[in-house]
């Protein structure tokens, strides 16, 4: 388009007489009301508006019109924005007795899973999809959230843009397994509250409170704010089947003057666990602006049953590499008689084992959760038996098909006798193998290809060199 964001005006429609009841139409672009928007002009006056949400892929949105039937009227297009996201895009305009979806004002979270049912009969199509590993149904995913057993299901949340197959509009997805193989998608658990000024809900926790309740921890991240900036925890509480969560009136239940004096930048990712029956935070960032060198786990102590107030405690971790600029999701917990501080600082994932007296970590050996690249901000929790259970985000897919990230396979984890943490397949992974093909011992040479004959289009395949 023309000049890009840049560009400003207005296009106008000849008058017309509204003799439908609906206006339907396509909407994207800029999410800026009054600036970026479709306008409905009645008599002069704007008697309906809609804009896009920050996205290219085009929605459709209704407008009831019954009470201006006979009234002369006129469609003006809105551009009035210059920077991010300043243009609007229309199509398919069309005068209506039938409405296209639910009009007047739509409840984000029927919206965003409308978006997301759209995508999904593109997924379903992409032979290249992961069939056995845990993803959305279609569209964008990235960092598990709040894994929590609960009422016989173990319940996933995932970081989920419903509106396109790239990183935007973070809300949290929702999944639950009985077996940690089978999922069934439940609905989207919390959208930004945009009339709070909200833009995104980042990653965070879900636990119960002191009475029982269920309650999730997260980052909320303003609308034109930078989210290494400025950021907030917030919380909301959920009914007994964890399907409707609604966010408390208290909200934030902190922000970044809990520190006192200290800033803390890229705040983020709160992560709750519990030491002598306890509650307690973790949540990852940076002391120096992500220069290096400062990348830190800060820790807080609740102070009351309903955990919505929280005392600062201090750095509990200082990342001991100078080139670390940024710490992110950290989980902290006790395992086989020692704690585990799992990080992900924009590289590959670390751990760091050791000992906690409540107050400071000290660790004594440390690793690599995973060698690739392509695994990050992995979330864990308890099964009832007791076993840490941990899944990560799988990125790098190119994308096209109507869907982009899944979930790694559940990892169960165990320290052994040096300290070292070690991981191994849940064995309810079991319940995906179905015939074993074996191949005996092979002489390989160079150039040479070997091809067993397929037995199937799902393989998991262990080798032997």
């Amino acid at each position: 388009y023309l000049q890009g964001d840049t560009s400003t005006g207005e296009l106008r429609s000849p008058e017309f007489v509204i003799q439908h009841d609906f206006i339907n139409f396509l909407i994207g672009g800029g999410e800026h009301p009054g600036k970026t928007c479709l306008n409905l002009a009645v008599q002069g006056e704007v008697a309906r508006t809609a804009t896009g949400l920050d996205a290219e892929r085009l929605q459709w949105h209704t407008w009831n019109v019954k009470e201006f039937k006979g009234f002369k009227a006129r469609l003006v297009v809105v551009d009035g924005e210059s920077g991010g996201w300043g243009h609007v895009n229309l199509d398919q305009i069309v005068f209506s007795d039938t409405a296209k979806t639910r009009p007047g004002p739509q409840d984000p979270i029927v919206r965003a899973m409308a978006s997301v049912e759209e995508s999904a009969q593109a997924a379903a199509k992409d032979p290249s999809r992961p069939g056995f590993h845990f993803r959305p149904p279609g569209n964008w995913m990235n960092d598990p959230n709040g894994p929590i057993f609960h009422g016989g299901y173990l319940h996933m949340f995932y970081q989920h843009n419903p509106y396109g197959e790239n990183w935007g509009h973070m809300h949290w997805g929702h999944a639950r397994t009985k077996d940690l193989i089978r999922w069934q998608h439940m609905p989207i658990a919390l959208a930004p509250s945009k009339e709070l000024g909200e833009e995104h809900v980042f990653s965070g926790s879900a636990t119960l409170d002191g009475e029982g309740r269920p309650i999730i921890f997260y980052t909320s991240i303003a609308k034109g704010k930078s989210a290494g900036e400025h950021a907030e925890q917030w919380a909301a509480l959920g009914d007994e089947k964890l399907v409707s969560w609604r966010k408390l009136p208290a909200n934030p239940i902190m922000e970044d003057g809990i520190h006192g004096g200290r800033r803390i930048w890229d705040w983020r990712d709160p992560y709750h666990f519990k030491h002598q029956g306890e509650s307690y935070m973790v949540l990852g960032g940076n002391l120096n602006q992500a220069k290096g060198g400062q990348a830190v786990v800060t820790l807080y102590k609740a102070s009351n049953r309903e955990l919505t107030r929280w005392e600062y405690l201090g750095i509990l971790f200082t990342h001991p590499d100078r080139e670390v600029v940024n710490i992110e999701c950290p989980n902290f917990f006790e395992l086989d008689g020692k704690w585990v501080l799992i990080i992900s600082p924009h590289r590959r994932v670390e751990y760091f084992v050791g000992s906690f007296d409540g107050k400071t970590f000290t660790p004594s050996t440390r690793g690599l959760v995973d060698h690739s690249d392509n695994y990050y901000a992995p979330n864990g929790t308890f099964d009832p038996n007791g076993n840490h259970l941990l899944w990560g985000w799988v990125r790098g897919f190119p994308g096209g098909g109507g869907w982009n990230g899944c979930l790694t396979l559940p990892r169960r984890l165990s320290i052994d006798r040096q300290g070292l943490l070690r991981q191994t397949l849940a064995p309810e992974v079991k319940q995906l193998r179905e015939n074993q093909f074996r191949i005996g011992k092979v002489l390989l040479k160079e150039g040479m290809r070997y091809v067993p004959p397929p037995r199937g289009n799902q393989l998991d395949i262990q080798t032997e060199v």
